[in-house]
């Protein structure tokens, strides 16, 4: 073994302590740096591959009643690439003591040969559902589970007793923790126990050579003119995003601040590299004097330091690998589950490898520059007598407060000594508080930004009438129930914006709310709320914008 690398080995284990936090502060860093890019990549694919699988709908109509011969002309239209019908009933479950939860019943005419909208069973579940069970979806796991009989109310007032067969995920629909409402799955001869028709009233439909939503609203627009001149009503023209789940943009935003924080963590990391050589340059400066006494140039002196912090950075980055790994393993199933879909294949992507390695031995280096350069740069006489004249501190305005205790006095001295490293240590410890404080200001501003949300609609129960009545008949027999305060009748329906004749957009629902209304509280991000004064006017939301 060469001198150099005898030194430099002998460095690392003489001061076990100082080369083991230097490796753990670059793991750290490295290790959530790389834990955020896996993460993301594994979410991210995972999500497009899993919203793919299920063949998703491109529009999704809700029409009057029709049968398998309306199906069959959908079929026969060449702009069609595939069609399946579905009826939806709209029901109440009774998910705890005294709480009922919105429900919607999904009646499919055949579980094995559904292509659209496809899906994902949950363990072992048996297709199709027996007479008088049901399949949930897997976001109802919380309150309900496999064998247990739930309580339903249909709208005719009519009750059933179901029993969970099983659980199924769905990634066309919201979760039921943000939708709140749950959704379920039952064959035609259940529908049959319930009184249902057997028609259908939902058409869901995948268009041939679509390339944007344009081209979907465009097909969806000749479509449902077709349906309409058959003399079929139309309640409704779903048309999502082609080809983006419902949650996608709300994980790219959590996935953005994570991995902010990730690289702000090996910035710190950085820091705390930078202030442990800088200290061990200090301890080093009899050395250097030695080895450039025998002979040794400036380059020489800073390759065997710079090679001492590439050995902290490769001993560094094999752990920070599998500490990586676990955390991104753990993150994204968190992630996922939270967004309710599935992690079905997880593996470390070649790009984490490239970036971890790439930040393991370049941040270390350049995070020891300075001390490795100012330290190189010392001359013999400096290093040999070790005796530096700015190193003398002076005490200056403490004197304000009289003759200090000697302790103190030593302490003060020792602290302002060498002012770089007092500096990168007070900028370590500024940026980790700055972390700290972020993170809970970013948690206390998404419960702020969620309580605004609530508030837009703001009021405990909804309830929508599949005919009109009278608002006074309404209000008047409501406010006779007890524990009700207030009641507000409003008018809802869907309509949709006209681009040209050929061209109209999805269903936008529509909301006539009465004037000086308390249960409508949307924040304004632009112009103004409406008032008496509007005429023709209209409140959007940032989604139709």
């Amino acid at each position: 073994m060469s001198v150099r690398s005898t030194k430099i080995l002998r460095d690392l284990l003489v001061n076990k302590s100082r080369s083991l936090l230097v490796i753990l502060a670059v793991a750290v860093g490295v290790a959530a740096f790389g834990l955020m890019i896996t993460g993301r990549v594994v979410l991210e694919e995972n999500l497009r591959d899993g919203y793919a699988a299920t063949q998703p709908a491109h529009t999704i109509l809700s029409l009057s009643s029709f049968d398998d011969g309306l199906l069959k002309h959908v079929h026969e239209l060449d702009f069609i690439l595939s069609a399946q019908a579905r009826r939806v009933g709209q029901a109440r479950v009774l998910s705890g003591s005294n709480t009922w939860l919105g429900f919607e019943i999904h009646t499919l005419p055949d579980f094995n040969s559904v292509l659209i909208n496809k899906l994902t069973l949950e363990g072992d579940v048996g297709l199709p559902p027996a007479v008088n069970t049901i399949l949930l979806e897997r976001s109802l796991k919380n309150i309900m589970d496999v064998g247990e009989t739930i309580q339903m109310q249909l709208l005719n007032g009519d009750e059933h007793a179901l029993t969970v067969s099983g659980f199924v995920n769905d990634l066309s629909h919201l979760p039921s923790e943000i939708s709140l409402s749950g959704l379920g799955y039952v064959s035609l001869d259940t529908a049959d126990k319930l009184g249902f028709d057997n028609d259908y009233n939902q058409l869901l439909v995948v268009f041939g050579n679509i390339n944007s939503r344009n081209d979907v609203e465009i097909r969806t627009t000749k479509l449902i003119n077709d349906l309409e001149d058959a003399g079929y009503q139309m309640f409704s023209a779903s048309v999502p995003v082609p080809n983006q789940y419902a949650l996608g943009n709300n994980m790219s935003s959590v996935l953005f601040i994570l991995n902010a924080l990730g690289i702000l963590t090996l910035v710190l990391s950085a820091f705390l590299v930078t202030s442990v050589m800088s200290a061990i340059m200090s301890q080093q400066i009899p050395q250097i004097g030695i080895l450039k006494s025998l002979g040794a140039r400036i380059h020489q002196t800073m390759s065997l330091y710079f090679q001492e912090v590439l050995l902290f950075g490769i001993l560094a980055l094999l752990l920070a690998i599998p500490m990586g790994l676990v955390g991104a393993y753990f993150l994204a199933d968190g992630v996922a589950t939270g967004m309710n879909f599935n992690i079905e294949h997880f593996s470390l992507p070649t790009i984490t490898l490239v970036l971890q390695a790439f930040s393991a031995l370049l941040a270390p280096v350049l995070a020891s520059l300075f001390p490795i350069v100012s330290g190189s740069l010392i001359t013999i006489r400096e290093a040999i007598s070790n005796y530096k004249p700015e190193t003398a501190t002076r005490l200056g305005s403490f004197r304000l407060f009289g003759e200090l205790p000697q302790l103190v006095n030593l302490s003060v001295r020792n602290t302002f000594r060498r002012k770089g490293r007092l500096a990168l240590t007070f900028v370590a410890l500024l940026l980790a508080g700055a972390m700290f404080i972020a993170i809970i200001g970013i948690r206390q501003s998404m419960r702020e930004a969620l309580k605004e949300l609530q508030g837009d609609l703001n009021y405990d129960v909804g309830v929508d009438f599949v005919q009109s009545y009278s608002v006074n008949k309404i209000e008047s027999e409501a406010l006779e129930l007890d524990g009700v305060r207030a009641v507000e009748t409003w008018a809802v329906d869907s309509g949709r914006l006209v681009f040209n004749d050929e061209h109209l957009s999805g269903s936008i629902i529509l909301y006539g709310v009465p004037e000086g209304t308390i249960m409508a509280r949307p924040g304004v991000i632009h112009g103004t709320w409406l008032s008496s004064s509007t005429t023709r006017g209209i409140f959007v939301n940032a989604d139709f914008l």
